[in-house]
């Protein structure tokens, strides 16, 4: 038997609401306690680390990895560097409503959303039968209207916050801020002498 659909422009209207939150909606979850709810920030990591929603699990993805994850050859959770989170991840991935969002993502973007990391991670973890949602406006609106629910850190000296050094590839070098016209170039050969 053949249904007709006389406002089928609805039906996908309805449908590319119903994959996305709104930040009210995760104000509020938040304000509540909600135990359910994963939150994964699909931004960078600096960006991460300089601030992000309470409770979020970073998931950024090098280029290569990206790769790998679109041709289906990489799990999601092998993404996640921290062991915990990755644990949490797993764990709670198929219970939990899993909320993504980058720096900006709103709905008119929704057409975009598949050609996007973020629209890739939402669609590889429906995929895996997660309950897995966007968060309309991303991470800046959120930020703008309720700061309280966002861990700033302006401290750069922190433990968890990468060195400028290792982030660009060179982490074994170190600068050093005596200038002395080449004499530290000498300075080993002499040591190996002695």
């Amino acid at each position: 038997m053949k249904t007709h659909h006389p406002r089928r422009g609805s039906v996908i209207v309805t449908i590319a609401m119903m994959s996305s939150k709104s930040v009210e909606w995760l104000q509020e979850e938040l304000e509540s306690g909600a135990s359910s709810l994963l939150l994964l920030d699909c931004r960078s990591h600096e960006l991460y680390e300089s601030s992000h929603i309470e409770s979020a699990i970073n998931l950024a993805i090098p280029g290569l990895m990206l790769r790998r994850l679109k041709k289906g050859n990489l799990p999601i959770r092998s993404i996640i560097p921290n062991n915990e989170d990755k644990e949490k991840f797993v764990k709670r991935c198929k219970t939990d409503v899993v909320v993504l969002y980058d720096e900006a993502t709103s709905e008119r973007q929704e057409s975009a959303l598949g050609s996007s990391v973020l629209g890739l991670l939402l669609q590889k973890l429906r995929d895996d039968g997660c309950k897995a949602f966007y968060l309309e406006g991303g991470f800046n609106k959120f930020q703008s209207e309720y700061p309280e629910h966002c861990e700033t850190n302006l401290d750069c000296s922190c433990p968890s916050s990468s060195p400028p050094a290792s982030v660009l590839g060179l982490g074994g070098l170190r600068i050093s801020s005596d200038c002395s016209d080449g004499e530290s170039d000498r300075e080993p050969g002499q040591r190996h002498g002695v």
